[in-house]
């Protein structure tokens, strides 16, 4: 796995502050197959209020992303609603990044988000999936190797 990783043709382009339309054109003179943005509050975009701006940069990422058949992949931060799982109204600055997305997930603790020896419990959640099912997965979240991990829940349940 690892190997196949190194092979993978990856660039990192620091570009806090452009314009979705910057990021289209460096994405489309790299020839890339998905682009990453981390977060759509970094990308400068039309409009006066923090509403307005993320509502253009979420709609200008989704006509970027069917225009070009490219999977954009951007991250948003979550209002702060204190512990336990998000939901889709935790979504900052603009509904519109839940309208526009195909797809949305969110990271939250599960249950009491505690572990053993350095371990957490933390939960993907599919909350929003145009072409599939929705639903959570359980995870470990190791701080100390930053990893995460799948649960394996399925000696619960025979138990």
């Amino acid at each position: 796995c690892q190997d196949s990783f190194m092979r993978l043709h990856l660039h990192v382009v620091q570009a806090s502050g452009w314009t979705v339309q910057q990021i289209r054109a460096k994405a489309l003179q790299l020839h890339a197959q998905v682009v990453f943005v981390d977060y759509i509050g970094l990308v400068h975009g039309s409009g006066k209020s923090l509403y307005e701006k993320a509502t253009a940069v979420s709609g200008d990422l989704h006509v970027f992303a069917q225009e070009l058949g490219m999977a954009v992949i951007a991250l948003s931060q979550l209002n702060r609603a204190g512990s336990g799982m998000p939901s889709l109204e935790n979504l900052r600055d603009s509904g519109a990044v839940e309208q526009d997305a195909d797809a949305v997930l969110l990271l939250g603790f599960d249950e009491d988000g505690r572990g053993s020896a350095g371990i957490s419990q933390r939960a993907l959640l599919l909350a929003k999936n145009k072409t599939g099912r929705c639903g959570k997965i359980s995870l470990s979240f190791d701080g100390a190797r930053q990893q995460f991990f799948e649960v394996d829940n399925t000696r619960e349940a025979e138990s």
